[in-house]
């Protein structure tokens, strides 16, 4: 697999041109911004805000992932890792002897999202085969697979990944004074993006 940055990726572009001596995975990172993905095990990282809307975002992939040309699963995957980077996610994993978090890399957040993107398509395509079944009235266009650019899936998955950001905001300002909710920093805003 090729580990170089795609084109619809200008931060890290920009990034791997300034310092190519550096790998993303050497980068030292003191505290995850609530846009970040970490990497690992538990409650605490399943909870982590950047970990609830990438799972989320991952969630409403399957359905396209079960349905695209298999030379095309790679190009949502690297959507989804796209565009967690392009509203300044990272993805990271915490080193428990120093407390440092240092980015995996797109390399092993590719793998980490195409494995999150397998999960459970076995029922997934067993669900679209029953349904389409039971649809006498389904175009053929309709059942075929569908192919789409990697721009587009770059795109899709970054509307996606900003309005989840955006329900969330709309959420917290809606809640009543004494249910204290601190969503991230609104995506416009200068404010700083820790949680």
């Amino acid at each position: 697999m090729n580990n170089s940055h795609p084109t619809y990726a200008p931060q890290a572009a920009i990034f791997a041109k300034q310092y190519p001596q550096l790998e993303a995975a050497s980068l030292h990172i003191d505290a995850p911004t609530c846009f970040d993905v970490l990497n690992g095990r538990g409650q605490g990282v399943q909870r982590h805000p950047g970990n609830v809307k990438y799972r989320t975002l991952v969630l409403l992939n399957k359905g396209l992932y079960a349905k695209c040309l298999k030379s095309d699963k790679a190009k949502i995957s690297r959507g989804i890792v796209a565009a967690v980077r392009e509203l300044g996610g990272r993805f990271l994993e915490l080193d428990e002897q120093s407390g440092i978090y240092s980015d995996i890399g797109d390399k092993k957040a590719y793998e980490k999202t195409s494995q999150a993107l397998r999960e459970g398509q076995t029922k997934i395509r067993k669900q679209m085969y029953s349904e389409m079944s039971s649809s006498h009235n389904t175009p053929l266009l309709d059942r075929r697979p569908i192919a789409i650019s990697s721009e587009g899936y770059f795109r899709y998955s970054v509307e996606l990944l900003e309005s989840l950001y955006k329900s969330e905001e709309m959420a917290a300002s809606q809640s009543p004074p004494s249910r204290k909710i601190s969503p991230c920093p609104s995506l416009g805003s200068e404010e700083s993006n820790d949680c």
